[in-house]
């Protein structure tokens, strides 16, 4: 009984983190960043108490300490300035489908045969490129999108675990 009960709690909390993904997508990622950057501020504090209570100063730890100092920082960048990090997301993802945009355009156009077909890829490619820039420019908040999509995808699996446990 308690294994059955235990199925249907997580079912119901990954139904509700569904919700959640789905309602409230930036909310969902600026807390997990914050999170992050507690998790990298306790580990990069507790590193260096460590460190400046070994009283050995050598080199290799006086690195240790200034790496533990800057992972430290960073933590507390990611607490404090959530939205950067989402906007750093969105221009490396959009560089990178600008990149494989241009690279299909490249290999589009150094096709010898020219047709109706031949133009097909280059468009598609100029598409995907267009896609890129318009990622860079934040016009599709794609983490977001993403988040929902995640929701959507963790909504359906929960309701159909639910309805399999319970025809059970």
């Amino acid at each position: 009984m308690t294994k059955k009960m235990g199925s249907y709690v997580s079912l119901v909390v990954m139904f509700a983190l569904g919700l959640i993904l789905i309602l409230n997508p930036g909310w969902v990622i600026h807390t997990g960043i914050r999170l992050v950057g507690v998790a990298l501020l306790i580990f990069g504090a507790g590193a260096i108490i460590t460190n400046l209570l070994q009283h050995d100063f050598k080199l290799t730890n006086t690195a240790g300490l200034l790496g533990n100092v800057i992972i430290a920082i960073i933590g507390l960048i990611l607490i404090f300035n959530a939205g950067a990090v989402t906007h750093l997301f969105n221009v490396i993802f959009g560089a990178i489908i600008v990149v494989h945009g241009v690279t299909l355009l490249i290999g589009a156009l150094d096709n010898k045969e020219v047709s109706v077909k031949s133009y097909v890829p280059a468009i598609i490619a100029a598409v995907i490129i267009l896609f890129g820039v318009l990622i860079l420019l934040r016009v599709f908040r794609v983490e977001e999108i993403m988040l929902r999509v995640a929701g959507i995808v963790m909504l359906f699996n929960a309701a159909l675990g639910l309805w399999v446990a319970l025809k059970k």
